[in-house]
């Protein structure tokens, strides 16, 4: 009796543990076509710190289509996707102050009709992945508008990093025959052989052998490392990336979740490496929005500036002194570079550099993790809103 009870008070505490506190538990899987996904029906724990606006447990859920959030609805009216990566996923964000969530309700209030907007943002995607995902499921989700966030940030060398798309020399765009590397494989975050499978064990075992103290890196550079050696690394990494395409190991994938600053395009845009990113970038766009134009949807390209690129007090006063050094910068020239290639294309697009820019742009991110907080996510949703409708994107 003494051993019945035991075993289900322990099985009571593990169902409690899945369902509240799931600490430590596999959110992403390998995937063969987009390299990674969420795992469906996953639910895990994020912590945010002090330092970023108030210490809080974030409890970030996944429904059975690997969205973010709720099941998705029987259509009652409109609905909007939105991908991108960790900026529309938002794990540090309570999913009623996320993006998607805040635009869902903007809409409803102008409206008066019923919208849903889906977030199909997840950590670390780039347009490239994003672009299959829009192949494989403008079908099934009917879609009313499509919305893609480009970071813009990182999402320049994601193109290079994933290895899913290149160039050829006549500028087209070709599939490459991407897969991840043994040691990537090797290396993936939660895997299950990794990560005991039981809740209770791992609470237990983080009581016994408690992980150490975090980072204590700026969202700009680590630890005590001078801001103009992390410039010199970013320029370093950019260079890198685009000389192994044409190597033996074009093909494999070794860097899912490392994104580097596209310092690059930012401040040598001359660079081979640059005009490279610049004219992949361009076609993979296309891409999206001519499959949108297949079936009859419209695409709206949101373009989000690097809070390097808009703030400029406290600890990224440091960043803008060194970046001032090179003469080809600009604090705008990414975002206007996104721009640039979606109007040139006739793509239809929303530039949120200028509006962050003169509204307090310190105040609508995390100060030490970099992403935007919730002012920023309702900013951009009342923008977008505002654009959709203007611009007839919403039936």
């Amino acid at each position: 009796m003494a051993l019945v009870s035991l075993v289900a008070s322990a099985l009571l505490v593990e169902g409690f543990l899945r369902r509240y506190n799931p600490i430590d538990s596999i959110l992403y899987e390998m995937h063969p076509r987009y390299l990674f996904r969420l795992v469906p029906g996953a639910r895990r724990i994020f912590f945010r710190t002090a330092k970023d606006g108030g210490a809080a447990r974030i409890l970030v859920t996944v429904n059975g289509l690997g969205f973010r959030g709720p099941e998705i609805r029987a259509k009652p009216g409109s609905r909007i996707v939105v991908y991108g990566d960790s900026f529309v996923m938002a794990a540090l964000t309570p999913l009623e102050e996320t993006f998607a969530t805040r635009l869902e309700a903007s809409l409803r209030g102008a409206l008066h009709r019923p919208f849903e907007v889906v977030n199909a943002g997840v950590v670390g995607y780039g347009p490239d992945q994003v672009s299959l995902r829009v192949e494989d499921e403008i079908s099934t989700l009917h879609p009313d508008l499509v919305i893609v966030a480009l970071y813009s940030g990182n999402d320049f060398g994601d193109l290079l990093r994933n290895k899913i798309f290149r160039l050829e020399p006549d500028g087209t765009l070709a599939v490459n025959p991407y897969r991840l590397s043994a040691g990537q494989i090797e290396r993936f975050p939660d895997q299950p052989a990794k990560v005991p499978w039981s809740m209770l064990v791992r609470g237990l075992s983080n009581l016994l052998m408690p992980p150490g103290p975090p980072r204590h890196d700026t969202p700009y550079r680590r630890g005590r490392e001078r801001v103009e050696d992390t410039v010199k690394r970013y320029l370093n990494n950019s260079r890198l990336e685009y000389k192994f395409r044409g190597t033996s190991k074009a093909a494999e994938v070794d860097n899912l979740f490392g994104d580097t600053y596209s310092a690059d395009l930012l401040l040598t845009p001359d660079e081979p490496s640059a005009r490279y990113a610049a004219g992949l970038m361009e076609r993979v766009l296309v891409r999206i929005a001519a499959l949108g134009a297949a079936r009859g949807v419209p695409v709206l390209f949101l373009i989000l500036p690097d809070v390097r690129d808009v703030c400029a007090e406290g600890a990224y006063a440091e960043w803008k002194a060194a970046v001032r050094e090179f003469p080809a910068y600009r604090s705008d020239r990414l975002t206007n570079l996104l721009a640039d290639l979606a109007a040139r294309n006739g793509l239809e697009h929303l530039d949120l550099f200028p509006a962050f820019a003169s509204a307090r742009p310190c105040s609508l991110f995390f100060p030490r993790d970099g992403h935007w907080n919730g002012a920023g996510q309702a900013l951009a949703a009342e923008l977008v809103r505002n654009h959709a409708i203007v611009r007839g994107l919403i039936r």
